[in-house]
C-alpha cells in the first residue's frame, strides 16, 4: 500500500463546521483494528483539542510543534509523537 501527500492534500479541507471554522483538517487514509492512519493538514489554525488516542506524525513540509510550551521545529519528513494527554498542537506549518 503506498500514499502520497498530495493525493490526499487534494482532498483537504473538508467542509467548516463548528469546531474546524477553516475546514476539517484531516482525513482518514487507512484502518485496520485499532489503528488508524490519517492525513492531517492543518491550515490557519490548529483546532485539535486533547483526545484519547496517542498520535504519531509525519511532517510533510515543516513547522513548529508546540508540546506544552516547548516549541519544536520540524522539517519535512520528519516525525513528532503526540501522546493523548499533552496538549501539544501544530503552530507556524506550511
Amino acid at each position: 500500500m503506498k500514499f502520497t501527500f498530495e493525493e490526499f492534500l487534494k482532498k483537504l479541507p473538508l467542509p467548516a463546521g463548528e469546531k474546524w471554522k477553516n475546514g476539517v483538517s484531516f482525513t482518514n487514509a487507512f484502518t485496520k483494528g485499532d489503528f488508524q492512519l490519517e492525513f492531517f493538514a492543518p491550515r490557519g489554525k490548529d483546532y485539535q483539542t486533547p483526545h484519547e488516542a496517542d498520535e504519531f506524525y509525519i511532517v510533510a513540509r515543516h513547522g513548529r510543534f508546540a508540546v506544552r510550551e516547548r516549541k519544536i521545529f520540524l522539517r519535512g519528513r520528519r516525525r513528532a509523537f503526540r501522546a493523548c494527554s499533552n496538549g501539544a498542537s501544530f503552530r507556524e506549518y506550511e
